[in-house]
């Protein structure tokens, strides 16, 4: 339900609860990319986040044939327990420069981002989550890491999420995508 304040000012940022399940607690989007002159123009991702009681968030970015098995991943994980947050790990199976990045907007919101790997035109499936500790293998590169690797039982710990956004430059070489959002 949109029933937080996001970052422009607008209730239209949704509350994310952790539940005592144990199991994956991650929002998932599916997008296709394609788009300009092959190979096609790496994407980045990224969603603003209000961190509560959930400090540890990660953004994985599978691309398959939406198989159950991740064969090829962009993925970070940001801890936001400290006073400062920080970029834990950014890993990418096809694009070992993945960039991840983490950006103070205020009120306690920030945007995070991977830049994807993928240069093919092929569907993506994105996660946004909160984990509790990072699956093995999830700081070395081409290791694959299954969603269900992020499963434990919550403690009702709460994050807002708001934007989340798929930019994918159309020029060649790419230009470095800044979010349309404020």
């Amino acid at each position: 339900t949109n029933n937080q304040v996001a970052p422009d000012g607008t209730t239209t940022a949704s509350l994310f609860t952790v539940t005592t399940t144990n199991a994956g607690h991650f929002l998932t989007r599916t997008w296709q990319n394609g788009g300009g002159a092959v190979p096609y123009p790496q994407p980045t991702y990224s969603v603003f986040v209000k961190p509560g009681t959930a400090k540890k968030i990660f953004i994985l970015d599978s691309h398959i044939n939406n198989t159950p098995t991740l064969v090829r991943q962009n993925r970070a994980a940001f801890d936001f327990t400290g006073s400062t947050p920080v970029v834990v790990a950014s890993q990418g199976g096809s694009r070992p420069d993945s960039v991840a990045t983490c950006q103070s907007v205020g009120n306690g919101w920030y945007r995070i981002s991977l830049a994807s790997g993928s240069t093919a035109f092929q569907p993506h499936t994105l996660y946004i989550g909160v984990y509790n500790t990072l699956p093995a293998g999830f700081e070395t590169d081409g290791s694959l890491i299954e969603i269900s690797d992020f499963d434990y039982a919550g403690t009702g710990e709460t994050v807002a999420f708001w934007g989340v956004q798929r930019e994918q430059p159309r020029m060649d070489p790419p230009v470095p995508v800044s979010s349309y959002i404020p």
